[in-house]
């Protein structure tokens, strides 16, 4: 799928370039019951059963890493999906100028405020300060 494509990210791609994300985008595609047997084995409360931990074991492994890089992951989704709109489609969407650093301080700012908000420290002026 990937081969076809000049550049990563690309409209066929996840927008990422995190290699268990496309990997797992691309297990997706090729089968998506098996997909969500993966994932929901990887979610379960109930543990895995020992014949699947070893059928999926390099899944499963590589459900926990994109679990432990999911913001910087999305971060780069965002940023590129909107790079790729702009540029092919001239689409000038929100928030599509922001660099991953900047929507993640942005992402910390409105963190800040919304502790403050559940703390009682409310603006009385009703002006909300992000």
């Amino acid at each position: 799928m990937f081969q076809y494509c000049k550049e990563v990210p690309c409209a066929h791609s996840t927008f990422s370039t995190d290699p268990d994300n496309r990997d797992d985008f691309l297990d997706h595609l090729v089968d998506p019951n098996k997909h969500e047997e993966v994932w929901r084995l990887y979610h379960s409360r109930y543990g895995i059963p020992a014949e699947k931990a070893e059928e999926y074991a390099s899944q499963l492994a590589r459900c926990k890493r994109i679990i432990e890089n999911w913001d910087k992951i999305r971060d780069e989704e965002r940023f590129n999906k909107g790079k790729y709109l702009d540029e092919n489609w001239g689409y000038k969407g929100r928030n599509l100028t922001f660099t991953p650093e900047e929507e993640k301080e942005i992402r910390e700012l409105v963190k800040k405020r919304a502790q403050e908000l559940m703390e009682g420290k409310d603006d009385p002026a009703g002006d909300v300060n992000i």
